[in-house]
């Protein structure tokens, strides 16, 4: 009895085995007819089994399988938003199976194509700033071409794909997996200016300004003619509390650039701000000279001198009754500062009169020089704005 237990056992193991083998051969036959659907349901009952599963043929299939769908049906996308993944893993275990199998060409360039795949996926995500789906597409392109240089010895570059899978980390916050990816690259002797950008960013975001001005000031050194890292290090200087040490900078960058207008606007803001008016006129003025029709030069010069006034004004506020010469002398300062940002103020507002702070500014002058028709005009069209 015993006996023929055992035989029973056996002959179910190899019914049983014969019955998974079928499994993967009706997913081909299903693939080879195009009924795909039927094969992927036969194809993944292959892999839930130990002997079929260990063929590099089972996972040829499913990849093929799956890869027809993903391309060709798009409820099948919705549904199973891992598809493009599945293709790809199955792909891979197909070769960590067997690195000598008969679809190593086929597979090499399937996982090409499907990287790209991904890559666009992710691109198209980060767009719409789905950034945790970005973040996953971008990783899984990126290891896809990894694959590719272990499984077919390439040296393939995925420099955009862990670059831009860097910057989706940095918008979900995970600081740490978004400086791995930078310093990957680095390590693979690729250095581009993105990257140090990202690197600072990131430094940023976690309150370390002085590894961020490190991190960029290595980096203009080793890019001096790329622009957008210069204007990313003047930023970190811009807002890092310290105008003197920003000014520095500007003038620096001024020498690389100087057709650049923004530089001489922001070096007007940062001389004034160390309360340097004369420097700071000038610095707003040959951005006019630079741009004549520049709204922004024109208005903060103008402002300066209307704030410059107003500053003397309050300390005209302080003095004591007996300092009446100390009063007029400064009345007459102020006097001249107000008048003086008058012609930029209202040639701000002609290159833009729906500006809100150019009229406002404007109605408040007109008020202190005393021209009150003026003044209630701007009033005027400061409500109109508003509305």
């Amino acid at each position: 009895m015993k006996r023929v237990l055992c035989l029973l056992a056996g002959l179910f193991a190899i019914t049983y085995v014969f019955a998974q083998s079928a499994k993967v051969q009706s997913a081909y036959n299903y693939m080879r007819n195009g009924e795909f659907d039927l094969a992927r349901i036969a194809i993944d009952e292959a892999i839930k089994d130990v002997k079929t599963a260990a063929q590099a043929k089972t996972w040829f299939y499913r990849a093929a399988i799956y890869g027809q769908l993903y391309a060709t049906d798009s409820n099948f996308r919705k549904q199973n938003p891992d598809a493009l993944e599945q293709v790809i893993r199955s792909y891979q275990k197909a070769m960590e199976l067997d690195p000598k199998n008969q679809w190593k060409d086929e597979i090499q360039l399937q996982l090409f194509e499907h990287a790209v795949k991904a890559y666009n996926e992710a691109v198209n995500y980060f767009n719409t700033k789905n950034y945790q789906a970005a973040y996953q597409r971008f990783l899984l392109s990126s290891q896809t071409y990894e694959s590719i240089n272990r499984y077919f010895n390439q040296q393939l570059i995925d420099t955009f794909a862990t670059l831009y899978a860097s910057r989706s980390a940095l918008k979900l916050q995970k600081f740490e997996e978004a400086e791995q990816l930078i310093r990957q690259l680095q390590s693979r002797n690729i250095h581009r200016p993105e990257m140090y950008s990202s690197l600072a960013e990131i430094k940023l975001q976690q309150k370390d300004t002085v590894s961020a001005k490190a991190i960029l000031d290595q980096a203009v050194a080793m890019f001096p003619n790329d622009k957008n890292l210069m204007i990313d290090q003047l930023n970190v200087y811009l807002f890092s509390g310290n105008p003197r040490e920003a000014i520095t900078r500007l003038n620096e960058a001024v020498k690389k650039d100087p057709d650049f207008v923004p530089l001489y606007i922001q070096l007007g803001i940062m001389y004034e701000r160390i309360k340097d008016t004369a420097a700071a006129a000038t610095s707003f003025k040959q951005a006019i000279g630079k741009d004549p029709s520049n709204f922004d030069a024109y208005y903060r010069l103008g402002a300066m001198y209307y704030n410059r006034a107003v500053d003397i004004n309050n300390e005209m506020n302080k003095l004591d009754l007996d300092q009446q010469k100390l009063y007029d002398a400064l009345k007459k300062q102020r006097d001249g500062y107000f008048h003086t940002s008058r012609p930029y103020l209202e040639k701000a507002f002609e290159l833009n009169p729906k500006d809100p702070d150019a009229v406002l500014a404007l109605k408040e002058l007109y008020a202190r020089l005393g021209m009150m028709d003026k003044s209630n005009q701007m009033k005027a069209l400061l409500e109109e704005l508003k509305k």
